[in-house]
């Protein structure tokens, strides 16, 4: 049985659901943002799960996971540039071999030191044959819309851009944690290359800062092609999977914004409306008798 549903939410038969073709994970982290933290959630989903996306799923709320007989509907396949399953960016720019590839470049203060080697990349793969459309700004200045790479060199990754990770967008993060996702492109000396799938797409992350007095690696004559490389590979994501092997696990999520409570505007009305009726009680005292 379901827990009472005062205390749950429940996923099971949900009309409005069913209606829309957005991915199952998709939906739970929206519902998970939009909950208030005291709310606990129930899930019914069918037993085998199709639709997912790399990143396993993890949600504010405690969640009791109940999976049923039956298989959830195929939505459609993103093909990338490899043949698989890939970002949707690649599958862009093999559609369309003559468009500029769009690389959005966003920095900190920090990040600014790393620019100078962005646009050494820049040359060298312009000097390769490659069209790329630039576009450089400060991390306070919105990223174009996608298809677009982005390289992101300003501290710790914004939600925002995750979730642009998983609908296709490669992203390219510097100064990460040196255990971040698996290698992908392995220097002798100095950063590394870290990858991680999230969604259909992949969040790479350099180890070190992207400037070349701290890491020499970045002076190798075929360095740009090798992070091109990396860069624009795609990866086969599973998007099927046992709905039990899946099961949400428990994050604490610092920007959670859930909706707001309706007891203050409440106790502010009521307290005017105490001090009117004071105020009324008391010129009524006041008020000479006729």
């Amino acid at each position: 049985m379901l827990p009472d549903a005062t205390v749950g939410a429940a996923l099971a038969a949900d009309t409005r659901l069913a209606a829309t073709a957005a991915p199952i994970h998709s939906l739970l982290r929206q519902l998970d943002r939009q909950l208030l933290p005291t709310v606990a959630l129930t899930v019914v989903v069918p037993e085998a799960l199709d639709d997912l996306d790399g990143e396993r799923l993890q949600l504010g709320h405690a969640v009791t996971w109940l999976a049923v007989p039956g298989r959830s509907p195929r939505g459609p396949v993103v093909v990338g540039a490899d043949g698989a399953g890939g970002a949707a960016d690649d599958a862009v720019e093999r559609a369309n071999p003559g468009t500029a590839l769009r690389i959005a470049v966003r920095y900190d203060a920090a990040g600014e030191d790393e620019l100078p080697v962005v646009r050494a990349l820049g040359a060298a793969w312009t000097a390769q044959g490659r069209s790329i459309a630039w576009d450089i700004a400060a991390s306070d200045v919105p990223l174009p819309p996608p298809p677009a790479w982005v390289f992101w060199l300003a501290g710790s990754v914004p939600e925002s851009l995750r979730a642009r990770a998983r609908a296709g967008a490669r992203v390219l993060v510097t100064r990460v944690a040196a255990n971040a996702g698996s290698v992908v492109l392995a220097e002798a000396q100095g950063a590394d290359l870290r990858a991680q799938v999230l969604g259909r797409g992949r969040l790479l992350g350099w180890t070190g800062a992207l400037r070349a007095d701290a890491e020499p690696a970045l002076l190798a004559p075929d360095f740009p092609q090798r992070l091109w490389t990396a860069l624009a590979t795609g990866a086969s994501v599973p998007t099927s999977a046992p709905a039990r092997s899946v099961a949400p696990l428990v994050a604490r999520h610092d920007d959670w914004a859930p909706a707001e409570s309706l007891v203050p505007p409440l106790a502010a009305v009521l307290a005017l409306l105490f001090l009117a009726e004071r105020v009324l009680a008391t010129w009524s005292r006041r008020r000479p008798a006729a």
